[in-house]
């Protein structure tokens, strides 16, 4: 689990790239959504969202495997391809830039800061082997069970929704407006100082929907937590480990069901 912590932590860093890519060049949307994320798991990439170009259609996404971004077209063919290795954030946005300039579109707002911060976590530059083989295999795969989840949840509520990772919080996760007066977020969460690990979360937003002090049901899988500013239930990745594949889908379903019942149900009584 430690690889998976120090490669989401890699990952998030170099996600920093992406993020201001979309945030100079994408329409602008008042949720932020238009910085976010996404993570291909037949492709091993990140991709961050369609900018419309002077030729074209084009992204830029990050290839873990060839640890690169590369800019493609919408025929995810590469235009342009810089290498992630010994460079600094720095390095990196100025190279990751010169696509885009070529095509005479304006970078100023590339290079500005963010308006919510991505933290450093102490990383300078990461070298060829830092992006540890291993760690990008677990990486890949609970993302990719993330994904999987976000659809089956989605698929329970009948209800649709973007998968999205939010940059912020790097997390890959949705958001699903069951009626007027509740929504429900789900998704997979880096490790952070509620939980001591990476963990699936899912809580009810709205007006009146608020778990403290009622009595909560016991989970087949995972737990609530209540006591701090934010509250719902998590999942962490240690109850999965050592299970197979399918007895890990069985308990994040359970998870979801459980925790999504209860808040449609308790909801129900509310006036």
């Amino acid at each position: 689990m430690q690889e998976y912590i120090k490669t989401d932590q890699q990952l998030h860093w170099l996600s920093k790239v992406l993020t201001k890519a979309n945030r100079a060049f994408v329409p602008a949307k008042e949720d932020d959504s238009h910085t976010s994320l996404s993570f291909d798991s037949i492709g091993g990439r990140l991709f961050g969202r369609w900018i419309n170009g002077p030729e074209g259609l084009v992204m830029l996404t990050l290839n873990l495997q060839k640890r690169a971004f590369e800019w493609l077209n919408e025929k995810q063919s590469i235009l342009e391809e810089v290498a992630v290795p010994e460079k600094s954030m720095k390095q990196l946005e100025e190279n990751v830039s010169r696509y885009p300039y070529s095509l005479k579109i304006k970078t100023d707002t590339f290079f500005s800061p963010l308006h919510f911060e991505i933290p450093g976590y102490g990383i300078e530059s990461i070298g060829k082997d830092d992006l540890s083989d291993e760690g990008l295999q677990q990486w890949t795969f609970f993302r990719a069970l993330a994904n999987e989840a976000c659809l089956e949840m989605l698929g329970y509520l009948q209800k649709d929704s973007e998968i999205r990772i939010w940059p912020h919080h790097f997390d890959t996760g949705l958001y699903a407006g069951i009626n007027k007066g509740l929504g429900l977020g789900f998704g997979l969460a880096m490790m952070d100082s509620m939980v001591e690990l990476p963990y699936f979360y899912l809580a009810g937003y709205g007006e009146g929907v608020n778990v403290s002090g009622l009595v909560l049901p016991g989970l087949s899988a995972g737990h609530w937590e209540t006591t701090g500013p934010w509250k719902g239930a998590v999942l962490p990745l240690d109850r999965l480990s050592g299970k197979t594949y399918t007895e890990m889908v069985e308990d994040i379903r359970s998870f979801i069901r459980e925790v999504s019942d209860w808040y449609m149900h308790i909801t129900e009584k509310q006036p």
